[in-house]
């Protein structure tokens, strides 16, 4: 797990400008690799015929990374936003699996350290440009979208100490999305919010993921309940991670991924 502690203060310079800024710090805890079968049932189709699990455990450094955002209030009903993170490097060490490049598929794979192992993986800046417009509409109707894009290509290189290779490079290429959603307050009381977002992958058009969001929230008192949940779902090949025993990974293998989150919140008023 990768816990963040952030602070934000935010500044309104002008009547038509609001600034903000964020300072977030990433530690890495508890973070743990799991790779093996465990064999419910004895079956050909198993990589193995015994249980074998094999636990390890990773260490990540502490590092830190700032934000900046602008709100420009062009009239009542439109609001245009500017946003930047910069570049950030993550340091893991262990012991256990680290990143490699399958050559078979040029896509990236976990290779088992001869020893313990340092490697750094960069992550790149990070710019979104958005709005939020207050439709004329008989419902209260708000509509947010904004546009990010990240050049993922200056940051394919994992570096790595006192392992077998220096560097691992991967052919990632600059990444854009998209998110447009709406919220329609029933009654001027509830809100009913439904959002899509599509998300580009440095990976290439494959892993690129199409996501569905949903949200409402409630007042009582000087509280604000706000719940929201997004899912979705993307499909690749990849090599046979558990190749069955006395058989060979000829053909590359259908991997279906889902996601589903569910994030609520709790704001009191004083």
């Amino acid at each position: 797990m990768i816990h963040s502690t952030r602070f934000s203060v935010a500044v309104q310079p002008l009547l038509s400008l609001n600034m903000g800024l964020s300072f977030e710090a990433l530690s890495g805890q508890d973070i743990t690799q799991e790779y093996g079968v465990h064999v419910l049932q004895v079956d050909e189709a198993l990589a193995a015929d015994t249980t074998d699990v094999a636990n390890y455990n990773i260490t990540a450094d502490r590092i830190s990374r700032w934000a900046i955002d602008m709100d420009y209030i062009m009239n009542k009903s439109l609001t245009l936003s500017l946003s930047m993170k910069p570049p950030i490097t993550f340091t893991f060490k262990t012991d256990g699996f680290i990143p490699s490049k399958n050559e078979r598929t040029q896509l990236p794979e976990l290779i088992k350290a001869d020893s313990l192992s340092e490697y750094s993986i960069p992550i790149p800046s990070e710019y979104s440009l958005g709005f939020t417009a207050q439709l004329v509409n008989k419902i209260k109707t708000i509509a947010n979208g904004h546009i990010t894009y990240s050049d993922w290509s200056k940051n394919d290189q994992i570096m790595f100490k006192n392992a077998v290779f220096d560097t691992v490079s991967y052919n990632y290429k600059p990444t854009w999305s998209f998110h447009m959603g709406v919220e329609h307050w029933i009654l001027d009381q509830t809100p009913f919010r439904f959002g899509f977002s599509y998300i580009g992958s440095p990976l290439g058009e494959e892993f690129e993921q199409t996501r569905i969001t949903l949200g409402t929230g409630w007042s009582f008192e000087q509280f604000i309940l706000d719940v929201g949940t997004t899912f979705g779902r993307t499909e690749y090949r990849y090599t046979d991670l558990f190749i069955p025993i006395g058989q060979e990974a000829i053909h590359l293998e259908e991997v279906r991924e889902a996601t589903f989150s569910l994030k609520a919140s709790l704001t009191y008023l004083f």
